[in-house]
C-alpha cells in the first residue's frame, strides 16, 4: 500500500512538472469581416449596411474568414461587435476550434485597438475598486446621508484596513 502511494506521488509530480515545463500557447492573429450569426449560419452577410434594423435583432455577432469559416469572439462584448459590424477586424487570441470560438486579446480596426482584454479589466477594476459601485456600497458608511462620502471610504485599501 505504502509503495503505491508513493507511485502515484511520484506519478502525479513527474506530470504536474511536465505540465508546467510545456510552452504555453502564445496569441495568433486573425483577421475576417463582423458580422451577424444568424446569416453566417444560413450562409448571407447581413446586415446589409450599418443602419440596417437587422443589427438590432442580431444576438450575436461572428468573423467570418472566407465565405464559410466563421469564429465567435466568445469574450468580446456585444456592443464592441455591434460598433463595428460589417467592418474587417485583426483579433489576437487563442482559437479553439472545436467549438469555432477565439478568446480574444485584443481587436484592432483599421490599425487602431478598440477593445482589449487588459483594458477591460482595468475598468472593471476602477468600478469595483473606487468607482461607482464602491461609491454606493458605502452609503452605509459614517457620514453616509449627507451627500458626502467620508474621506476615509474614497479608497478601497484604508476603508478596509
Amino acid at each position: 500500500m505504502k509503495q503505491q502511494s508513493q507511485t502515484t506521488i511520484l506519478g502525479l509530480a513527474f506530470g504536474a512538472f511536465a505540465l508546467s515545463a510545456s510552452p504555453t500557447m502564445a496569441a495568433t492573429n486573425y483577421s475576417g469581416k463582423l458580422i451577424g450569426h444568424g446569416c453566417a449560419h444560413q450562409g448571407a452577410v447581413c446586415p446589409t449596411d450599418r443602419l440596417d434594423p437587422h443589427l438590432a435583432l442580431e444576438p450575436d455577432f461572428v468573423m467570418q474568414k472566407g465565405s464559410e469559416d466563421y469564429y465567435f469572439l466568445s469574450n468580446v462584448p456585444r456592443d464592441v461587435k455591434v460598433r463595428h459590424a460589417l467592418r474587417t477586424v485583426e483579433v489576437s487570441g487563442d482559437l479553439d476550434d472545436k467549438y469555432r470560438t477565439i478568446k480574444v486579446d485584443s481587436m484592432r480596426v483599421d490599425g487602431k485597438t478598440v477593445w482589449s482584454l487588459e483594458e477591460q479589466q482595468k475598468e472593471w477594476d476602477h468600478l469595483h475598486n473606487d468607482g461607482w459601485w464602491f461609491y454606493h456600497r458605502c452609503r452605509s458608511a459614517p457620514g453616509a446621508g449627507t451627500g458626502r462620502v467620508p474621506a476615509r471610504a474614497r479608497f478601497w485599501p484604508r476603508y478596509l484596513a
